[in-house]
């Protein structure tokens, strides 16, 4: 995989087909700015095939039965100006004998061909050796080979074009005789300027790296420049003298809380245009973090030496032994940048581990732009407004909206009550100063950069805000609109809930939401009324420990001889169906009452959401239950919600918040009933307080 990527970015392809990944599940396979559409084999170790397309591209998922059920198939669309373009990506074993699939999934393609797009592109190892594809000679086949004639059959009946002429495939170091790779498309002008490459591994048994131009009837539209304020670059002294000169006492008389933080942000917006400098974005794909000129010269070389390996059919040993030591040059030059990259990252990641997070992260997940939706009626909706208020009201419409059934009886759980302190200046500096500057803009936009490094400048006017909302009971109304960004978790892309909404809120309130959170979390502590069996959300705790404490429980069963079942339980959507009035109610009997409870009513009441993707915005849509995903208060509400779940089973419930494990000993007869018993009294619960759906 890291010569895999120091090709593409030596080369910058736009499109390109894997054939036998030998890719798994757990495979990290993700590259930032390209979309993966991947078909891993399942039945056995090997095979496996990939396209992956550049996000430019507007490349999307297919939905032919056809196409999506062949094995060793992948298929994808793309859109480039006025051309809209199927892609298919083939791998044939050479030890599979039939070309149904083969044959069904072209003519499926040719057939979509003249319905839907204008262009077609067809690549991958087909692992039909026995045909010479050497346009010097005539196109000829053995008269044993029926499949390579059936194959060529297929493409002159569908009328498509095969492009590669030369071996592709090499056996050892010196020959190099089978075309087992080829590129297929409609037209004999798509294709040109085909360049065999280095193979990415030994010279035996592998096959070349091909490179080619696919020739586009129309240029794509330019996209518009975009203005982006650059706040690292902010004249903080100038911002801080212009906070200092202001008296906040006399801009917030007299006013209540949305209008004194719209004040703030009226001179927050006059000091931002004068003193935070402006650019326009212009897009560059980043390359990855440990690559250097070194490497990139290296594989030049690499290259050049292959070339003229190939041009003397591989007969100067010299030249072969000067390519095979540059090739293991290459390996080390990049092993050991990876590994001084990874090891400078880990002794930053001591301070910083968000960086770190941040690195592992974008190798498991790429946000890729989303280009096509499943409409209700099975339609494909492909503009971008349309598809945001699809996305938008589709999350709408999983809120739990059933707030009119009588409450439960539910035991109030402490007589003492929450008591939080005045909200001083230097409890704000404390959060201030510890705001990590790499917080989105919400939709206020403050940034978080500019808040930390004119921090004694905001002290006053963020406290008297603060103070007056917790005293008054009343959140900001912009602090309750959450641009939401739509993450992609799993499955078709093209089906809308298979994404998660996100939610990028104010940073001033989630300040706000810290002070907050620190009140509640110490009077729960202090009054120990969080469930020892949540591991989610909870300081010293985390899904390790959840783990080390299962696996405890069922070594000792394993090593008393003892018979253990554990019942896994998750709810669907838990988030965003936890109902307000509900949620309320139990806070009250976790001992929230009074201006703090008030504030949270707030907070939670009346709250709207849009999807934001790059330059396009849906409607807004209200937010009728759940806890706001992306919020600082949002999880310690959630695990007080569901804290009682572990009272009313028999059995040890691990949790981890909105995941449970019922572990239950089988030491008599009866464990087992009872541990039914358990999953029918949280089905109970289920339907008491959430109406979520359980699995």
């Amino acid at each position: 995989m890291p010569e895999f990527l120091a090709s593409i970015e030596t080369y910058n392809p736009k499109i390109i087909f894997v054939t036998e990944t030998w890719w798994h599940e757990s495979s990290i396979t993700n590259i930032e700015n390209y979309m993966l559409f991947r078909k891993d084999r399942v039945s056995s170790r090997g095979g496996g095939v990939a396209i992956y397309v550049d996000t430019s591209l507007k490349p999307n998922e297919v939905s032919e039965i056809v196409l999506l059920d062949s094995p060793e198939q992948i298929w994808c669309e793309i859109s480039y100006g006025s051309e809209h373009i199927l892609l298919g990506c083939i791998y044939r074993p050479h030890t599979l004998d039939p070309l149904e699939n083969i044959e069904a999934s072209i003519i499926k393609a040719n057939e979509l061909l003249s319905n839907i797009y204008s262009g077609l592109l067809i690549c991958g190892d087909f692992s039909l050796p026995g045909i010479n594809w050497d346009l010097s000679s005539i196109l000829t086949v053995s008269n044993t080979d029926i499949l390579s004639s059936n194959f060529i059959d297929i493409l002159a009946e569908s009328f498509l074009i095969q492009f590669v002429t030369k071996p592709t495939f090499q056996l050892d170091e010196i020959t190099s005789n089978n075309t087992l790779d080829l590129i297929i498309a409609e037209n004999e002008n798509r294709v040109l300027d085909i360049i065999h490459h280095a193979p990415l591994t030994s010279l035996k048994k592998s096959h070349h790296v091909l490179q080619w131009d696919y020739v586009v009837k129309s240029a794509a539209v330019v996209g518009k420049h975009i203005e982006k304020r650059v706040y690292h670059k902010s004249n903080f002294v100038k911002i801080s003298e212009y906070f200092n000169n202001i008296n906040w006492q006399m801009e917030f008389n007299g006013h209540n809380t949305d209008d004194c933080y719209n004040i703030f942000l009226n001179h927050y917006e006059a000091a931002c245009k004068n003193y935070v400098p402006v650019t326009n974005l212009k897009w560059i794909r980043r390359r990855s973090e440990w690559m250097n000129d070194d490497i990139k010269n290296k594989i030049k070389a690499k290259n050049k030496l292959w070339f003229r390996c190939r041009a003397n059919g591989y007969k100067n040993l010299k030249l072969v032994n000067e390519y095979k030591a540059c090739n293991i040059q290459l390996k080390k030059l990049i092993y050991k940048a990876r590994c001084e990259f990874e090891l400078d990252l880990a002794i930053k990641s001591k301070h910083n581990p968000k960086i770190l997070f941040k690195y592992v992260n974008s190798k498991q997940n790429v946000r890729t732009t989303i280009t096509a939706l499943k409409g209700i009626n099975g339609n494909t909706i492909t503009n971008p407004i349309e598809i945001a208020n699809w996305l938008n009201n589709h999350f709408q419409s999983v809120f739990n909206k059933n707030e009119d059934d009588e409450l439960p009886y539910f035991i109030k759980r402490t007589e003492a009550i929450c008591k939080y302190s005045q909200i001083t200046l230097d409890l704000v500096k404390n959060k201030l100063s510890n705001l990590s500057v790499d917080k989105t803009v919400g939709l206020d936009g403050v940034s978080a950069y500019v808040l930390k490094n004119c921090s004694d400048s905001f002290l006053i006017p963020l406290s008297a805000i603060f103070q007056k909302s917790l005293y008054s009971g009343c959140c900001p109304k912009v602090w309750k609109k959450a641009n939401v960004t739509p993450l992609f978790k799993n499955g078709s892309r093209l089906d809308p809930g298979n994404y998660r909404p996100i939610s990028l809120t104010s940073v001033v309130c989630k300040v706000m939401e810290k002070i907050l959170r620190d009140t509640m979390v110490n009077h729960l502590v202090e009054h120990s009324l969080i469930s020892k069996n949540q591991h989610g959300f909870v300081n010293k705790k985390a899904c390790v420990t959840n783990l080390l404490e299962s696996i405890d429980m069922m070594s000792k069963a394993l090593s008393d001889k003892i018979s253990m079942d554990v019942a896994f339980i998750d709810f669907s959507k838990a988030f965003d169906m936890v109902p307000h009035k509900r949620l309320i109610y139990k806070l009250e009997a976790y001992g929230f009452t009074g201006n703090l409870l008030n504030w949270i009513k707030s907070f939670l009441h009346q709250r709207f959401q849009r999807i934001v993707m790059g330059d396009y915005v849906s409607s807004w849509l209200e937010v009728f239950s759940g806890v706001p995903q992306g919020s600082v208060l949002g999880p310690i509400l959630f695990i007080i919600f569901v804290n009682d779940i572990s009272d009313i089973v028999n059995h040890p419930c691990k949790m981890y918040a909105d995941e449970s494990k019922l572990l239950a000993r089988l030491d008599h007869p009866l464990d087992s009933q009872m541990l039914q018993t358990d999953i029918y009294n949280i089905a109970d619960w289920r339907h008491d307080y959430t109406r979520l759906k359980m699995a």
